[in-house]
């Protein structure tokens, strides 16, 4: 009899729609351990993959440099940085300590004719003016208008190509005008782009991180009458543990509180397992504060209204275990303000679940739980992800290594400094993914 087998965690199905059904789940399947070393193996595969032709002699300038995501991945690609540019002095001494190019202080201050010739600018130009975890000021934030300088500089020198990246949020902001306008000047500036930019993350090409970018890719009008469609990138299995180290620094490791506010929510989701009277926890955020509360809500946005409305009924439903709960949890000093809500973000209950082998994140919305096949997007705040199974948040190491940055490089002597650098850089693995469409696919 033919049978269907998953390709991530090795199940078998007899029927294909069944097959389809279990792979196209939003949540994905959990990867049994003896298949970590086989998905390590799968990503040296993709890494080694060919250098594109004729990059060797390819010049590009890297804008908005930050500690060289962008250099790492077109050096790989056999491309020579002539210029780098960043206004942050800790990011531009890491730079220089890794590459030996001291980049420039200020684009605004980049006068085109000081800028030596290249064939490629790289940029990712500021983000928090489009992101929402800024004010999303968008074109009308000075950091917005930087995207300016980006077109000025274009225009003075007329490279062959560009490539910029870019939050999600870029296409959507404003209702759409910040991208019409961004689309409107790089076309002006002699260009041909997608309509639409491209969107990829991580965790789509191998590495377990979840970081929706939007990538702007174009080529000067005479080199090209029109351009070709983005392929489509084939699912690739991942996992957390791909990137863990066997030691971590002991800055690394969970408080007490943090431990003992983690076991208070632990007996919460084995209540649940082990009672059967839910197949998962509520997908709306667990307010506890919310649960015996008696408060109008009147005044109130909808979507707070909607939230403490299904807590309340969540804590109705099941008092008798809750109740007890909560006044036992109040009594930690440990259980306060985000810490009192929990985001439950792995769908329904597998065997062995615990918050001891997830991925959690202390967020200012709540503590996030996760399955541990990638990692969320990393941010330039501090939420960094907790392994549970190890007990430690991720160390600046492994931050590293999930933006695809090489154990080789030497990252920032502050570990605060470095997860803020890392939050902020783009991933070496997506960009040259990109770039080989840039330099071979496009036309």
């Amino acid at each position: 009899m033919v049978s269907y087998t998953c390709k991530y965690c090795g199940k078998a199905f007899k029927q294909l729609s069944q097959h389809n059904a279990h792979i196209n789940k939003k949540v994905q399947c959990k990867i049994p351990r003896e298949r970590v070393d086989d998905l390590l193996k799968d990503k040296e595969t993709l890494v080694a993959q060919d250098t594109p032709a004729n990059t060797s002699t390819l010049k590009f300038i890297d804008l908005f440099c930050g500690i060289g995501g962008f250099h790492l991945a077109m050096k790989s690609l056999g491309a020579e940085c002539v210029l780098a540019c960043d206004i942050d002095t800790k990011c531009r001494e890491v730079y220089k300590n890794n590459f030996g190019l001291e980049p420039k202080e200020d684009i605004t201050k980049l006068k085109v004719e000081d800028i030596p010739d290249f064939d490629i600018l790289c940029g990712g130009f500021p983000c928090q003016a489009f992101s929402h975890a800024g004010k999303q000021g968008g074109l009308d934030d000075v950091r917005g208008t930087l995207f300016l300088d980006v077109c000025r500089i274009l225009r003075g020198k007329n490279p062959k190509y560009f490539l910029l990246e870019n939050v999600k949020n870029l296409t959507g902001h404003d209702g759409g005008k910040s991208w019409t306008t961004i689309h409107k000047c790089l076309v002006e500036s002699g260009y041909r782009t997608y309509d639409t930019p491209i969107v990829l993350s991580p965790h789509q090409i191998g590495v377990p991180q979840h970081r929706q970018r939007v990538f702007i890719l174009g080529v000067r009008n005479d080199l090209v009458e029109e351009l070709l469609a983005f392929p489509p990138v084939s699912p690739v299995p991942t996992s957390i543990k791909t990137i863990l180290l066997d030691d971590a620094p002991s800055e690394c490791s969970l408080s007490q509180t943090d431990i003992q506010v983690i076991g208070l929510w632990e007996e919460v989701v084995q209540h649940f397992i082990s009672n059967g009277t839910l197949d998962k926890l509520p997908g709306f955020p667990i307010w506890s504060d919310d649960w015996d509360s008696t408060h109008s809500t009147e005044g109130q946005a909808d979507f707070k209204k909607k939230f403490t409305k299904q807590n309340r009924e969540f804590y109705t439903e099941h008092k008798k275990f809750l109740e007890p709960w909560l006044i036992k949890a109040r009594k930690n000093k440990g259980f306060t303000g985000a810490r009192r809500k929990l985001e439950w973000q792995c769908g329904l209950f597998s065997k062995g679940d615990s918050l001891w082998n997830l991925l959690l994140q202390f967020r200012p919305s709540g503590i996030r739980i996760k399955r541990d096949a990638y990692s969320p997007a990393l941010v330039a705040m501090a939420q960094i992800v907790v392994v549970g199974e190890k007990r430690r948040k991720l160390s600046p190491r492994e931050v590293a290594r999930l933006q695809s940055f090489p154990d080789s490089f030497q990252l920032h002597p502050s570990s605060s400094v470095a997860y803020k650098q890392f939050g902020n850089s783009v991933n070496v693995d997506v960009i040259r993914h990109m770039a080989k469409h840039l330099l071979t696919g496009m036309s």
